[in-house]
């Protein structure tokens, strides 16, 4: 869970200082964050990406959603060519535009700019260029079925009393699953493939943790794209290590800045939370922490300051008391 940080002395400068600095445009770091695959990606790299394919750049985007409500997820048309077809991104994109695996692979083989395919977006892109369009769904064929001939329209209300309350009943359940399910408006199959699969979470689970850190579950975000842009991603060794290097650490001493809150890398399972902690540990008032531990801060300078008065006022007392046995204490 996140350790929740709150800086008593700096309150000030976060509230009218830094907030209106750090609104509106994303930060590079964040998009790093967001496409831990791309992190040869310089900024420049994603702001000329950017400018060519949709002439935008990252200062024209607000949150790491509203980049990959462009974008999309990144894609390896590479793996394509052989005949990998797990990648949920190209299933969907496959089954939008009805193409098989054969006509996909053919037309990447033939199409002039296949090495600019970053993203879902790029891909989209060039099969729409290309002539291509979706296939509208359910239109055209549910339709023709349920007309083809009055013998089947007969059928179909000869059915039995019974069959069609059962029918009744079972969409009406039908119905209120799905309201239920869509209530928050955020994709289940994406939520268990990016967090609940990689921590072990159930779904209570995941909303304690929301309401535990950002006062929310996901009943209040509409898209998928926004619990991304809001938690961040899970705190994988890979993009732990690039983390700690950020801030100039090696591994042990990662550890031992944690250990001095009462804490431990396993403390932590999304990158934000950790940056975050990192951020106030290592900035110039650290004491000033909170964690969730409830742990006791470290013996720094501020405990040796105390220490330091404590000792001078013991040697001002012993002072005045000279000072009088001196005056009246020989009479």
């Amino acid at each position: 869970m996140k350790k929740q940080i709150k800086p008593i002395a700096a309150a000030s400068v976060l509230a009218f200082g830094i907030a209106p600095l750090s609104a509106g445009a994303i930060e590079y770091n964040e998009v790093q964050d967001q496409y831990p695959a791309l992190t040869g990606w310089s900024e420049s790299d994603w702001n000329s990406y950017l400018e060519d394919n949709y002439g935008t750049s990252l200062s024209d985007y607000t949150t790491t959603g509203d980049l990959e409500a462009d974008i999309g997820e990144p894609i390896d048309v590479d793996m394509i060519g052989n005949t990998d077809t797990e990648d949920p991104n190209i299933l969907d994109i496959m089954e939008k535009y009805n193409l098989n695996t054969d006509e996909l692979v053919s037309f990447l083989a033939a199409y002039d700019n296949r090495d600019n395919i970053h993203f879902v977006g790029d891909l989209e892109n060039a099969l729409q260029d290309s002539g291509q369009t979706p296939v509208n769904e359910g239109s055209g064929n549910d339709q023709a079925t349920t007309g083809d001939s009055d013998n089947e329209q007969t059928t179909v209300t000869d059915q039995s009393t019974s069959e069609s309350g059962n029918d009744q009943v079972n969409s009406g359940d039908s119905t209120s699953d799905q309201a239920t399910s869509d209530e928050s408006g955020i994709d289940q199959s994406e939520l268990e493939e990016t967090y609940l699969v990689p921590l072990g979470w159930s779904v209570d689970e995941f909303n304690r943790y929301l309401d535990d850190t950002y006062d929310m579950n996901l009943n209040d975000l509409n898209l998928f794209e926004d619990l991304e842009a809001t938690v961040g991603p899970v705190l994988t060794d890979e993009n732990e290590q690039e983390l700690i290097g950020e801030y100039d650490l090696t591994h042990d001493e990662y550890v031992g800045l944690l250990n001095e809150y009462g804490e431990t890398p396993e403390d932590y399972d999304f990158v934000y939370d950790l940056d975050d902690s990192l951020e106030y540990y290592t900035s110039e008032q650290p004491s000033q922490a909170e964690t969730e531990q409830g742990a006791e801060m470290p013996d720094t300078a501020s405990s040796s300051v105390a220490y330091i008065l404590m000792g001078m006022g013991a040697v001002m007392l012993g002072g005045f008391m000279l000072k009088g046995r001196r005056k009246y204490g020989e009479h």
